[in-house]
């Protein structure tokens, strides 16, 4: 989906990588107030949290559902989840969101407020616990402790300690710094679950002025959650941009079926085929006019298609430069012969598709600067791309086709592709079902129901593309076509 509703909120489809889920975070603001009045001193703690995004402030286009089931964590649109465990972090103080406390004491004497600090987690490879913002201000200027212990803690001076439960408070060892990093257990089989003390500690002496003294802090813990290695299995792929290489590893030979493209919610027929790899089986059909009504269902018109549903490579997605969005063009025929524009024409024909000359199928990556290897980006959902094209034994055209010996350019291999057969527009190739859209050229469709022509992602020199094309008793896996041309697209998964 378009970057500008889902990039800020961590869009980062759950598939076979192993993928961050995102940071738990849990805040408590403590603050502790020492009233020093008529030799009494008097402390008062409070705490609170920070709540988690609320979801009616986030929209998500159709489609996606919105996930969030631990109250202090970043929220994640996710296509079909597989995941099953939840990371989740917790904190409190003294068992409780909201605590307050009071303690008496005479001057000359150590004061200390002490708390119970709880932190759990489930799910996670790393954790911090970190005290900041501590500060202190009173009628009396106090000397900050400098790792001493609270029986030896001076005059008119003040300090926080961290330490085992079972530690008095006496014994513990009190500092002053702004900001610290507290310790805690090292995580077991990706838990935590442990408690510490957190004491405030001040000492006056009788010539200390009476008034309030206010102590502030900030105890705030982040996790990072467990990656997981996990994806959405064959029997519960739901969209296109779902599909992943262990999926298509477990799909039965030959069996269809029908996957939706998140961006148009244009339907797609898809199986595995001979040659072990996933393909659509049907011709793609996405343009400008079905992506932006989707869109405009859910939000205003966005500027084109994105990393986040395309096949526009990794670099986009983490914003480390790359092409960054396509923008897809609306259907209309088209007699420019140049390679830096992208065309589409889609005449209402779900069997035939869409057509689309070469820059458009490579979504703007294909130009006149590509004279040789694979464009580097699609307009395939996510997940997918271009078939290989070329001579030799990466043809996927051919391998696909049952031709397994290297295959050279412009030859008719109608004997020996498996399992042959043309009929009326289809052709049966192998048990894969191919359409004779025709193609279009200066503005025209032509040879519709006759001839069948579908791109690669394989350039050859400036001008012309590796395709595959076929009729009447013609088969040609790696013919040579110019690339502005509109032919038909096919994707295979990755």
């Amino acid at each position: 989906m378009h970057r500008s509703y889902l990039q800020k909120y961590n869009f980062l489809r759950k598939s076979h990588h192993s993928i961050p889920i995102g940071l738990c975070v849990g805040v408590v603001a403590l603050l502790l107030s020492i009233i020093v009045s008529g030799g009494e001193v008097r402390a008062i703690s409070a705490c609170g949290s920070t709540p988690a995004p609320a979801p009616d402030k986030l929209h998500f286009p159709e489609g996606y559902d919105y996930s969030s089931e631990f109250p202090i964590c970043d929220v994640i649109p996710v296509l079909t989840d597989p995941i099953t465990v939840t990371p989740s972090l917790s904190l409190s103080i003294d068992g409780k969101m909201a605590v307050s406390d009071q303690i008496v004491a005479g001057r000359e004497d150590t004061n200390y407020s002490s708390h119970t600090v709880t932190v759990k987690a489930e799910h996670i490879t790393d954790y911090a616990l970190n005290l900041s913002g501590v500060s202190i201000s009173g009628p009396t200027a106090l000397t900050g402790a400098d790792n001493i212990t609270g029986s030896t803690l001076g005059e008119n001076s003040w300090g926080y300690a961290w330490g085992e439960t079972s530690i008095t408070d006496t014994n513990l060892t009190y500092n002053s710094t702004a900001s610290t990093r507290l310790t805690g257990d090292k995580i077991s089989e990706g838990k935590v679950d442990f408690s510490r003390k957190l004491v405030f500690a001040t000492k006056f002496n009788n010539q200390a002025e009476s008034g309030t003294y206010h102590v502030s802090a900030t105890l705030s813990a982040v996790a990072t959650p467990i990656a997981v290695t996990t994806y959405v299995p064959w029997d519960n792929l739901v969209y296109m941009q779902d599909m992943n290489a262990s999926a298509c590893a477990e799909a039965p030979m030959g069996v269809e079926k029908t996957l939706k493209d998140i961006r148009d919610d244009n339907t797609y027929t898809v199986a595995k085929l001979s040659d072990g790899k996933c393909w659509m089986t049907q011709n793609l059909r996405i343009t400008g006019n079905s992506f932006a009504a989707k869109m405009n269902k859910a939000a205003t018109a966005p500027d084109g298609l994105t990393c986040y549903d395309s096949d526009l490579g990794e670099a986009c997605a983490k914003e480390t430069g790359g092409l960054e969005s396509f923008a897809m063009p609306e259907s209309a025929l088209w007699t420019d012969t140049s390679y830096t524009a992208p065309h589409v024409y889609y005449d209402n024909d779900t069997t035939y598709g869409a057509y689309y000359n070469w820059n458009a199928a490579t979504a703007g990556s294909g130009t006149d600067k590509v004279e040789s290897g694979n464009a580097e980006y699609s307009i395939c959902p996510k997940g997918w791309r271009l078939p290989i094209g070329g001579v030799g034994t990466t043809n996927e055209f051919a391998t696909m086709s049952g031709i397994v010996s290297s295959v050279s350019k412009d030859t008719n291999y109608w004997n020996s592709a498996k399992d042959l057969s043309f009929s009326g527009d289809t052709l049966i190739v192998n048990g894969s079902t191919w359409f004779a859209a025709g193609y279009i050229v200066d503005g025209l469709p032509t040879h519709v129901g006759f001839s069948g022509n579908y791109w690669s992602s394989t350039a050859i020199d400036t001008n012309t593309v590796y395709s595959f094309v076929f009729f009447g008793e013609y088969f040609g896996p790696v013919e040579t076509r110019g690339k502005h041309v509109g032919f038909s697209v096919r994707c295979v998964a990755r």
